[in-house]
């Protein structure tokens, strides 16, 4: 069987638009954090506001559209799909952008989050210094498969049901360890 990697490649600048939309009014939207385990309410996930006191310029990012933190210690890159509110907002640090409509999002997500071919990519574009910067304009230069919508679909799919049954797995090993402990201590 043919894998992913073996199509045809395709730039991401033929297929990604970057959404520069900023907001002009302070407090307009809730602050999102992009993070390495993906979208969170950034009141939520600090537990406070960590953003500045004026959210004028923040990137908007509407429901669907993607983000990343553009700056990594390591080279590792995490992408995430906002999901979470109508509209959020994420520092001005970070490249919101989206598919045109031969591409799903969830299939660019998971291949950029997944791909061993795209992580030789990244690490092949550093250059100086201890930091990985990767500008949106730089993520524009990386290839992906070009795969028709159908082909994403199966992909999205395939790899959703997996993640599920690997959720599931985790869930009842951690009830048999629950019940396997109230046996143990039943009969003290």
């Amino acid at each position: 069987m043919k894998s992913v990697q073996d199509n045809e490649k395709i730039m991401l600048k033929d297929i990604l638009f970057d959404y520069n939309i900023k907001t002009t009014i302070n407090n307009e939207y809730p602050v999102l954090s992009s993070t390495a385990s993906g979208m969170y309410l950034q009141s939520e996930y600090f537990n406070k506001e960590a953003s500045s006191d004026n959210t004028i310029g923040y990137k908007i990012i509407p429901r669907g559209y993607c983000t990343y933190r553009s700056m990594s210690d390591t080279g590792l890159f995490t992408f995430n799909i906002q999901n979470l509110v109508e509209k959020g907002i994420v520092s001005p640090a970070y490249p919101v952008f989206s598919a045109n409509d031969d591409y799903i999002n969830e299939f660019i997500i998971l291949y950029l989050n997944n791909s061993s071919y795209i992580k030789k990519q990244i690490l092949e574009l550093k250059s100086g210094g201890t930091r990985f910067a990767l500008p949106f304009s730089t993520l524009c230069t990386l290839k992906i498969p070009k795969l028709d919508k159908e082909k994403q679909l199966s992909f999205i799919k395939t790899i959703t049901a997996f993640e599920r049954k690997i959720e599931n797995e985790e869930i009842l090993n951690d009830l048999h360890q629950q019940k396997n402990y109230l046996l143990n201590n039943m009969f003290i």
